[in-house]
């Protein structure tokens, strides 16, 4: 399981926990139903990539079709807000929005620049 980008994508939060982090997004299914993805990582080591660290992922749909994004939006950034104050972490929780974005393109470079994200390339 993982978050992946498209144009359905409503928006994606980053909480940092201490000793491990949260990453939820929000998005349209293929059916139109607005869905929330999110994991949970504890970290083992010091490594991004190929570490050990444990991931649980957990996934939520939303039962109405015709019911728009608001309402999970709102209930994401509280979780967001209360995970941040139980952690005791001073970062505020970080979170990218497709409408505040041109375009898929802006979104993902928008998102790469966060503080958290370490991309690699892959030749």
């Amino acid at each position: 399981m993982g978050i992946k980008f498209t144009e359905s994508t409503i928006g994606v939060w980053f909480v940092a926990l201490g000793d491990s982090d949260w990453f939820a997004s929000i998005f349209r299914d293929d059916d139109g139903v607005v869905s929330l993805s999110y994991r949970f990582r504890h970290y083992k080591d010091g490594r991004s990539f190929d570490s050990k660290d444990v991931k649980t992922w957990y996934s939520v749909k939303e039962l109405s079709r015709h019911e728009g994004p608001e309402r999970l939006v709102e209930t994401t950034r509280r979780l967001a807000a209360v995970m941040t104050i139980a952690s005791e972490v001073t970062e505020e929780p970080w979170e990218l929005m497709m409408e505040d974005c041109e375009d898929l393109a802006v979104f993902i470079r928008e998102f790469q620049a966060a503080p958290f994200v370490e991309v690699k390339e892959v030749p």
